[in-house]
């Protein structure tokens, strides 16, 4: 058998003039799951938690993005980022500016928005998703390189989630 499915996760980080709401820069990067989120994954794919895992439950699901800005090198280790300046909830709509997105039947998209009033004068380089449904871990993270924030943009996170 060849074909082989897989899960690609790519990370889209807009910055955004906050006047015009024109995207001013727009960084693209792949995505590495950690450990947790590897087994998050085949936990929900066969609705069952190994008695070695006791800690992953299978109900767990993508609840939070959150940015820092710490510089280490991402691990396969990792539980949390590095230097967390900001977490947000994702909710089913991005309405609030944090949601859940279905693109296609494939795709699946979470979204942070950091407004124009959060992080003034922060360096974001690190960025990430949790899950806090029923034990907190961090599923994937990411460095970003060196993305200043001020109050002239927004940055809107995009973690999007490519299943086949």
């Amino acid at each position: 058998m060849s074909e082989r499915n897989i899960i690609k996760g790519i990370v889209e980080i807009n910055i955004i003039d906050a006047k015009t709401k024109e995207i001013i820069e727009k960084h693209i990067y792949n995505n590495m799951l950690v450990d947790n989120g590897r087994k998050m994954f085949r936990n929900w794919a066969s609705n069952i938690a190994p008695a070695s895992d006791a800690d992953y439950n299978v109900d767990t699901r993508i609840t939070h993005i959150a940015v820092g800005d710490d510089n280490t090198a991402a691990s396969q280790t990792q539980t949390a980022l590095g230097n967390q300046l900001l977490k947000k909830q994702l909710y089913p709509t991005s309405d609030s500016g944090c949601g859940i997105v279905f693109i296609d039947n494939e795709t699946v998209e979470f979204q942070m928005l950091i407004d124009t009033s959060e992080l003034n004068g922060n360096t974001i380089r690190e960025v990430a998703l949790f899950s806090e449904t029923f034990t907190n871990f961090m599923i994937s993270r990411l460095l970003c390189g060196n993305l200043s924030k001020t109050s002239d943009v927004q940055f809107l996170i995009k973690y999007r989630f490519i299943f086949g």
